[in-house]
Protein backbone atom coordinates (compact mmCIF):
# COMPACT_ATOMS: atom_id res chain seq x y z
CA UNK A 1 0.00 0.00 0.00
CA UNK A 2 1.28 3.46 -0.93
CA UNK A 3 2.17 5.76 1.95
CA UNK A 4 2.43 9.54 1.96
CA UNK A 5 5.66 11.50 2.11
CA UNK A 6 5.15 13.69 5.20
CA UNK A 7 6.98 16.84 6.25
CA UNK A 8 7.16 17.51 9.99
CA UNK A 9 7.73 21.14 10.93
CA UNK A 10 8.64 22.50 14.37
CA UNK A 11 9.78 25.89 15.55
CA UNK A 12 11.48 26.31 18.91
CA UNK A 13 12.70 29.05 21.19
CA UNK A 14 14.68 28.27 24.36
CA UNK A 15 13.02 24.92 25.04
CA UNK A 16 15.79 22.45 24.41
CA UNK A 17 14.61 19.60 26.64
CA UNK A 18 11.04 19.81 25.33
CA UNK A 19 12.26 19.86 21.73
CA UNK A 20 14.40 16.78 22.34
CA UNK A 21 11.37 14.90 23.66
CA UNK A 22 9.40 16.02 20.60
CA UNK A 23 12.20 14.88 18.30
CA UNK A 24 12.47 11.54 20.07
CA UNK A 25 8.76 10.96 19.46
CA UNK A 26 9.31 11.67 15.76
CA UNK A 27 12.31 9.33 15.63
CA UNK A 28 10.22 6.56 17.20
CA UNK A 29 7.31 6.78 14.77
CA UNK A 30 6.02 3.53 13.30
CA UNK A 31 6.28 5.01 9.81
CA UNK A 32 8.88 4.59 7.04
CA UNK A 33 11.67 6.99 7.92
CA UNK A 34 12.55 7.55 4.27
CA UNK A 35 9.05 9.02 3.83
CA UNK A 36 9.53 11.59 6.59
CA UNK A 37 11.09 15.01 6.31
CA UNK A 38 11.94 16.82 9.55
CA UNK A 39 12.46 20.57 9.44
CA UNK A 40 13.37 22.45 12.62
CA UNK A 41 13.62 26.20 13.07
CA UNK A 42 15.51 27.56 16.05
CA UNK A 43 13.97 31.01 16.43
CA UNK A 44 17.06 32.69 17.94
CA UNK A 45 17.31 30.60 21.11
CA UNK A 46 19.80 31.81 23.70
CA UNK A 47 19.96 28.48 25.55
CA UNK A 48 21.93 25.40 24.42
CA UNK A 49 19.55 24.66 21.53
CA UNK A 50 21.88 25.93 18.75
CA UNK A 51 24.80 23.98 20.22
CA UNK A 52 22.96 20.68 20.71
CA UNK A 53 20.16 20.28 18.19
CA UNK A 54 22.20 20.13 14.94
CA UNK A 55 24.20 17.22 16.39
CA UNK A 56 21.04 15.66 17.83
CA UNK A 57 19.48 15.71 14.37
CA UNK A 58 22.53 13.97 12.90
CA UNK A 59 21.46 10.91 14.89
CA UNK A 60 18.27 10.81 12.79
CA UNK A 61 20.31 9.76 9.77
CA UNK A 62 21.45 6.67 11.67
CA UNK A 63 17.77 5.77 12.10
CA UNK A 64 16.98 5.91 8.37
CA UNK A 65 15.92 9.54 7.97
CA UNK A 66 17.16 10.99 4.69
CA UNK A 67 15.54 14.41 4.98
CA UNK A 68 16.44 16.40 8.09
CA UNK A 69 16.98 20.15 8.07
CA UNK A 70 17.87 22.68 10.77
CA UNK A 71 17.61 26.43 10.43
CA UNK A 72 18.46 29.16 12.93
CA UNK A 73 17.25 32.74 12.98
CA UNK A 74 19.51 35.53 14.20
CA UNK A 75 16.47 37.34 15.62
CA UNK A 76 13.23 35.90 16.97
CA UNK A 77 10.50 36.10 14.31
CA UNK A 78 7.69 34.66 16.43
CA UNK A 79 5.65 31.53 15.84
CA UNK A 80 3.53 32.72 12.89
CA UNK A 81 6.46 33.94 10.80
CA UNK A 82 8.48 30.92 11.91
CA UNK A 83 5.82 28.52 10.67
CA UNK A 84 5.55 30.44 7.41
CA UNK A 85 9.33 30.13 7.00
CA UNK A 86 9.19 26.39 7.68
CA UNK A 87 6.46 26.04 5.07
CA UNK A 88 8.78 27.52 2.45
CA UNK A 89 11.32 24.76 3.15
CA UNK A 90 9.03 21.80 2.52
CA UNK A 91 10.25 19.42 -0.17
CA UNK A 92 8.37 19.23 -3.45
CA UNK A 93 7.97 15.49 -2.68
CA UNK A 94 5.82 16.27 0.34
CA UNK A 95 2.23 15.03 0.26
CA UNK A 96 1.34 16.10 3.77
CA UNK A 97 2.64 18.34 6.52
CA UNK A 98 2.43 18.07 10.29
CA UNK A 99 3.05 21.29 12.19
CA UNK A 100 4.18 20.54 15.74
CA UNK A 101 4.75 22.74 18.73
CA UNK A 102 8.13 22.02 20.30
CA UNK A 103 6.50 20.74 23.47
CA UNK A 104 4.27 18.25 21.62
CA UNK A 105 5.14 14.62 21.33
CA UNK A 106 3.51 11.90 19.27
CA UNK A 107 2.34 8.42 20.13
CA UNK A 108 4.27 5.90 18.01
CA UNK A 109 1.36 5.24 15.63
CA UNK A 110 0.28 8.87 15.17
CA UNK A 111 1.68 9.45 11.69
CA UNK A 112 0.51 6.06 10.46
CA UNK A 113 -3.04 6.91 11.57
CA UNK A 114 -3.07 10.47 10.23
CA UNK A 115 -1.50 9.63 6.87
CA UNK A 116 -3.69 6.53 6.59
CA UNK A 117 -6.80 8.63 7.07
CA UNK A 118 -5.74 11.00 4.30
CA UNK A 119 -5.04 8.07 2.00
CA UNK A 120 -8.45 6.50 2.72
CA UNK A 121 -10.29 9.82 2.33
CA UNK A 122 -8.83 11.56 -0.75
CA UNK A 123 -11.39 14.38 -0.50
CA UNK A 124 -9.97 15.34 2.93
CA UNK A 125 -7.50 18.17 2.90
CA UNK A 126 -6.71 18.22 6.58
CA UNK A 127 -6.54 15.93 9.57
CA UNK A 128 -5.05 16.26 13.00
CA UNK A 129 -4.44 14.27 16.15
CA UNK A 130 -6.36 14.56 19.38
CA UNK A 131 -4.21 16.75 21.62
CA UNK A 132 -4.17 15.85 25.30
CA UNK A 133 -2.40 17.05 28.41
CA UNK A 134 0.64 14.94 29.26
CA UNK A 135 -0.29 15.12 32.94
CA UNK A 136 -3.86 13.98 32.21
CA UNK A 137 -4.14 11.99 28.94
CA UNK A 138 -7.89 11.51 29.37
CA UNK A 139 -8.36 15.28 29.10
CA UNK A 140 -8.42 16.87 25.63
CA UNK A 141 -6.38 20.06 25.42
Amino acid sequence: MKQLFVSILASTYNRLSLLKKCLDSIKNQDYPKNLLEVIILDDASSDRTPAEIPEYLEEFKKHGFDNVQYFRNKENMGIVRGRWFLGTKISSKSEGALILDDEAYLETDCLKILAGYLMEHPAAGLTGPRVVYASDPARTA
